[in-house]
C-alpha cells in the first residue's frame, strides 16, 4: 500500500476491465480501466475511438517509460518504435513537421538498437522508409525519396515468402520507385514500380482490404506507361485495372469519386486512340458520376470539372465531322 492505494489490487482491476473491453467492446469497461491507470488503456480507446487525447497520454506513459529503460535493455527499441508510431500518426491527423522530426529520431534510434537477428528488424526498415516517404511528399527533398527506397528494400530483402506483411513491401516498393519516377522521368523507375505492383498483387489474398489499392495503383502506372510509349496494351490494362478497383470500393468510400474520375482518363484515352464513340460515352459517364459523389468543397473539383467539358468538346467535333 502506498498512500493509501494498493497498486497490485488496481492492477488486477485494471486487467480485468480490460479484459472485459477486448471481449465484449464496452466502452463502460475500457473507462473503469483507465481510471486504474495504465498506459495500454489508453491504447486500446484511442485504438477504439480515435480520440487525440487518448493517444497523447498514451505517448506520455511511453516517453516517461523510455526516459528511465537502460541503453541496453531489450524492451527500449520497442518504446521508441512506439513513439515514433505515435508521432507519425499525430503528423497525419495534425500536419505539424516536429512530430515528423520526431517520428524520423525515434525510428532512427530503434532500427540502430535492433540487433541483427530480430524478427522486428524488416518492419523497422519499413517503418523508416514510410517515413521517408511522407517527409518526401510533404517537403519534396528527393534525397528522402531516396531513401523510402533504400529503407523498404532492406524490409522486403529481410521479409521471408509467405509472411502476411509482404504484399505491403513489395506494393510500399512499387509507390517509392512510382514517386521517383514522377520526378526524374527515369523509365527504369516506371518498370520497376510495375513490377513491384504486379507482384504485390499476384500475392494478396482475395478479399483482402488492400486489393482496391493494389489494382489501382497498377491501372494508375500502366495509363503513365501508355502516356509516355503509347502501347495499346498498357492503355487496355489500365481500363482493367481501374475497373476491378472500382468495383471492389465501397459506396461510402472516400476514394469513390476518384476511382470514377481515374477510369474516366483512360476511356477519354482509349477514345483518342481508336475513336470508338462507345469509349467517350464511358468517360462522359464516369466523369459524371465522379462529380456527382464528389463533396463540394473537394479540392480535386475545380480540376474535374474542366474533364467533361473536354469530353464534349471532342464528342461535339466529332459530330459536325461526322455531319
Amino acid at each position: 500500500m502506498c498512500g493509501g492505494i494498493d497498486y497490485e489490487h488496481a492492477y488486477e482491476q485494471g486487467e480485468f476491465y480490460r479484459s472485459q473491453f477486448l471481449r465484449f467492446g464496452n466502452l463502460d469497461a475500457i473507462e473503469k480501466a483507465i481510471e486504474y491507470g495504465s498506459r495500454t488503456y489508453y491504447d486500446d480507446r484511442f485504438r477504439r475511438l480515435g480520440n487525440l487525447g487518448d493517444m497523447e497520454k498514451s505517448m506520455e506513459y511511453y516517453t516517461y517509460a523510455m526516459e528511465r529503460t537502460p541503453n541496453d535493455h531489450p524492451n527500449l527499441p520497442v518504446l521508441l518504435s512506439n513513439l515514433g508510431i505515435y508521432h507519425n500518426v499525430r503528423f497525419q491527423r495534425l500536419g505539424q513537421l516536429e512530430d515528423l522530426s520526431k517520428s524520423a529520431e525515434y525510428y532512427s534510434l530503434a532500427l540502430t538498437l535492433t540487433p541483427d537477428d530480430h524478427l522486428d528488424l524488416p518492419r523497422r526498415y519499413a517503418d523508416l522508409g514510410g517515413l521517408c516517404g511522407d517527409r518526401y511528399h510533404r517537403l519534396g527533398n528527393l534525397d528522402d525519396g531516396e531513401k523510402s527506397i533504400e529503407y523498404y528494400s532492406c524490409a522486403l530483402a529481410l521479409t521471408p515468402e509467405g509472411h502476411p506483411n509482404l504484399p505491403d513491401r513489395y506494393a510500399d516498393l512499387g509507390l517509392s520507385y512510382n514517386d521517383r519516377y514522377r520526378r526524374l522521368g527515369e523509365m527504369a523507375d516506371l518498370e520497376k514500380s510495375i513490377e513491384y505492383y504486379v507482384h504485390a498483387l499476384s500475392i494478396t489474398p482475395d478479399g483482402h482490404p488492400r486489393l482496391i489499392d493494389r489494382h489501382g495503383a497498377l491501372g494508375l502506372t500502366h495509363a503513365d506507361r501508355y502516356r509516355r510509349l503509347g502501347g495499346i496494351d498498357d492503355l487496355e490494362k489500365s481500363i482493367k485495372y481501374k475497373s476491378l478497383a472500382l468495383a471492389l470500393t465501397p459506396e461510402d468510400h472516400p476514394d469513390l469519386s476518384r476511382g470514377y474520375a481515374a477510369l474516366g482518363g483512360s476511356y477519354t484515352d482509349r477514345y483518342r486512340r481508336l475513336g470508338e464513340l462507345d469509349d467517350l460515352e464511358k468517360s462522359i459517364e464516369y466523369y459524371s458520376r465522379a462529380l456527382e459523389i464528389m463533396p463540394e468543397d473537394h479540392p480535386g473539383l475545380p480540376r474535374r470539372n474542366n474533364r467533361p467539358g473536354e469530353v464534349n468538346r471532342i464528342l461535339l467535333s466529332c459530330n459536325q465531322h461526322h455531319s
